[in-house]
């Protein structure tokens, strides 16, 4: 509660309706807290003033060839999926184009994780392959999996 005090004393939170998001020119109400009882944007409205991407057929096809599976045979299927690759993108481009300059990244990573791992491990030309090994079948230091579809 006294975080909660803090932040209302020094105008994070207040007991007023908050004003919505940039987004929209609404007002919104909130509890006592100053949380907004409902959403004041969402990423949809966010992802709807960018430009739909262009996703030819072709590119389409490369991906299922590539993920190995078979493209959707009816047109509506085809078109529901070209539609939800383009809002993919679409959010995909709006977190690139968020500014990470000086942003220091804190959690977990490579030197996080660096203690979690044998140094004999790390050294070995061999790390990596040892699940390679156990596989039924591999070509060239890769794993071949059997697919629906001929190519």
């Amino acid at each position: 509660m006294q975080v909660l005090s803090l932040a209302r004393s020094i105008g994070v939170f207040s007991r007023r309706p908050a004003t919505a998001a940039p987004f929209s020119s609404i007002q919104n109400a909130a509890d006592s807290s100053g949380v907004p009882l409902k959403p004041t944007w969402s990423v949809n409205q966010l992802l709807s003033s960018y430009t739909s991407p262009k996703l030819s057929s072709t590119t389409i096809n490369r991906l299922y060839d590539l993920s190995a599976l078979t493209p959707p045979q009816e047109q509506a299927q085809y078109q529901a999926l070209k539609r939800e690759l383009g809002e993919l993108i679409k959010l995909v481009e709006a977190v690139r184009l968020v500014d990470t300059a000086g942003t220091e990244v804190a959690g977990r990573g490579e030197l996080g994780d660096a203690d979690r791992r044998s140094l004999e491990v790390i050294d070995t030309k061999e790390y990596g392959q040892q699940l390679l090994r156990n596989a039924a079948r591999t070509k060239d230091q890769f794993y071949v999996v059997d697919s629906e579809r001929r190519r």
